[in-house]
């Protein structure tokens, strides 16, 4: 299975019961410029409600990727219920699997088990990039859609004033938590999340090279539940090129006990 230096997977596969847990840090309250350009993208984004005020997500699609002879159409999925609860699905139809944390537990679900599963569960390497990749996924897809952090992300913040990545250029915020780095990107005049940008792991306080950075457009914004969430997202992963589509977003609807899975039997 190949991982790109994001320590995420592009090809479906396990995430592990039993990992560390995550660590629960006291909230920081951010320096006030940020604070400023948060409350200006979440006013944005606020349509009758405000982002705040969203307690869970529920969103489904479908991400193409447009790489390869043919493009290739897998489920686009995910959950989220603050503070912490979170669930990401993706891969083809017949190999799918559950990335997420009910409160602090790790849980897995995958269609094909047996002795590799069996191994991955008790590898302390696999259960350590588990735990890293959940507040990961967390922090990049609560900024992405509701331009906040999650409470019990502590992360560090910084205005880094206007930067140009290329395929999106925009006022940016830098975001660092526990080795992770995700910058969201606003529209300069209006405010409006334009783009999320995720780098790996940090090493001597510098990101990894700008190939291998992770970014998403986003597009065809439309009011759900009083307020404007992407439908469409360009995504990069150095050349790997996919396009989400979203199908259906539900606000406030999910409930601890939507969190929690069970590993489905072997076709």
């Amino acid at each position: 299975m190949r991982c790109v230096a994001l320590g995420v997977c592009l090809a479906a596969g396990t995430v592990l019961l039993g990992a560390r847990p995550l660590q629960r840090a006291t909230k920081l309250a951010p320096p006030l410029p940020v604070a400023a350009l948060l409350a200006q993208a979440q006013a944005r984004l606020a349509a009758g409600r405000d982002p705040l005020a969203v307690l869970s997500l529920d969103v489904v699609g479908t991400e193409t990727r447009t790489n390869g002879p043919r493009p290739k159409v897998d489920p686009y999925e995910f959950r989220i219920l603050f503070p912490d609860s979170f669930q990401l699905r993706s891969g083809p139809v017949l190999h799918w699997s559950v990335r997420g944390v009910y409160g602090r537990r790790l849980l897995d679900a995958e269609r094909y088990g047996g002795p590799l599963v069996d191994r991955m569960l008790s590898d302390p390497e696999s259960q350590k990039t588990a735990a890293q990749t959940m507040p990961f996924h967390l922090m990049r897809i609560s900024l992405g859609y509701l331009a906040r952090l999650p409470p019990t992300i502590a992360a560090a913040e910084e205005d880094l004033g206007l930067r140009d990545f290329t395929r999106v250029k925009g006022r940016t915020i830098g975001f660092r938590y526990q080795g992770l780095q995700v910058e969201l990107v606003l529209d300069p005049l209006t405010a409006q999340p334009l783009a999320t940008v995720c780098h790996g792991r940090i090493t001597g306080g510098a990101g990894p090279p700008a190939s291998d950075n992770w970014i998403s457009v986003f597009g065809d914004y439309g009011e759900v539940a009083g307020v404007r969430f992407p439908h469409s997202i360009e995504e990069w992963i150095g050349a790997n090129h996919s396009r989400v589509v979203v199908t259906r977003i539900r606000v406030n609807a999910l409930h601890p006990e939507d969190f929690v899975v069970r590993t489905p039997q072997a076709r």
